[in-house]
């Protein structure tokens, strides 16, 4: 068994030096080599994630056993940061904050290099928590510490902190000062490669789009899509076609819109979920606004069917939500049954209790 193990670990040694992470992972495991695993997704997470590698990523954790990743604080912050593309802010927050807790408490064995990245790392996801629940003060708290702690190295992960050290101070009625601090992230950028500089371009055309600057739009997401495509960044693509789709619609180029919708709800169960369900939600939208009830109908459906399948309470909400705005565009302020089954399988799913001759027969509460 020794033999074995030792062999494991020397072709897990071997795949690590060529940058095939999961088979080095298998082999790691295989030796079951816990440290040594760790240490591999520690060696290569950060370049994963500044290129936007999140299946990537979601692959090499789901090779370790489920106890060793809430054991372990890269494993599980590296999940969560795969679980923060899902927008699953609500659903990681307790893992946040509590290795949170255990690193400012200097609780963990690991050495004060990755201490310093994991404590940023945590400030960064509970700043976005904190912006999302509409605690602007706090999340531009946690943001400011975050890029206090983080290393240049961390691209991807400064550029959601400015994200949100930005917009909590422009949503906080600091306008000016979002400004400032957009252009301390741009004389940063020389020093990036990867996602950074398009984590700023989609937060600079959010301040262009809440006073509609056309002009200044085209130009930032003509630039998105050119550094995205340029850096085969799949997910910043996405972000610039989704930004697009919704300038089209305003504009009333409906076909457009649509397309663009189209190209990134495709990718919903790969890509960041934020673009792509409000693309879903962008469809529903063009074809009320064609008369295409059909469409319409099919596209509140697959609106619904992904809300119970994402798991995700701020795609459950959102989906609730749409159900009205649909209604009021409409020019109701009336419930209809339809509207009632559209949100009948969220209200209902976690009142029902199967029996156990249900679950033998592999019945679920949505069969009920």
């Amino acid at each position: 068994a020794d033999g074995i193990s030792e062999l494991h670990r020397r072709a897990a040694d071997w795949y690590d030096r060529e940058g095939m992470v999961r088979e080095a992972l298998s082999h790691a495991i295989g030796a079951r080599d816990t440290a040594m695993a760790v240490r591999i997704v520690a060696r290569h997470r950060t370049d994963a994630m500044n290129h936007e590698r999140w299946q990537e990523i979601d692959h090499w954790i789901a090779l370790f056993p489920g106890a060793i990743v809430e054991q372990e604080p890269v494993l599980a912050l590296t999940h969560a940061w795969v679980e923060h593309i899902r927008m699953k802010l609500l659903e990681v927050e307790p893992t946040v904050t509590r290795f949170a807790r255990r690193l400012e408490n200097d609780e963990l064995e690991i050495d004060a290099e990755m201490r310093r990245t994991l404590l940023g790392e945590t400030s960064t996801v509970q700043g976005a928590i904190a912006f999302w629940s509409g605690r602007f003060d706090d999340s531009r708290a946690h943001a400011a510490r975050a890029l206090e702690l983080l290393p240049l190295e961390s691209s991807d992960v400064r550029g959601v902190a400015y994200v949100f050290r930005t917009f909590s101070e422009h949503y906080a009625g600091n306008p000016d000062a979002a400004v400032r601090i957009l252009e301390t992230a741009w004389n940063e950028d020389p020093g990036h490669t990867g996602s950074f500089p398009t984590r700023l371009l989609v937060t600079e055309f959010d301040l262009a789009f809440l006073p509609f600057d056309l002009p200044r739009m085209q130009r930032i997401l003509s630039r998105m899509m050119e550094l995205s495509r340029h850096r085969g960044l799949g997910e910043s693509v996405d972000w610039a076609k989704y930004c697009l789709g919704r300038v089209a619609y305003l504009r009333n180029d409906l076909a457009e819109a649509r397309e663009l919708f189209e190209a990134v709800a495709a990718h919903r169960y790969t890509t960041h979920v934020y673009p792509a369900y409000e693309s879903l939600l962008g469809l529903a939208l063009v074809s009320a606004a064609e008369g295409r009830r059909e469409d319409l109908a099919r596209h509140t459906n697959v609106i619904a069917e992904f809300a119970r399948e994402s798991g995700n309470s701020y795609v459950r909400e959102a989906a609730r939500s749409f159900g009205a705005h649909l209604a009021l565009l409409e020019g109701r302020t009336y419930v209809t049954p339809d509207d009632v089954k559209a949100v009948a399988y969220e209200i209902l799913r976690h009142r029902l209790i199967l029996t156990f001759e249900a679950e033998a027969r592999n019945h679920s509460t949505d069969d009920v």
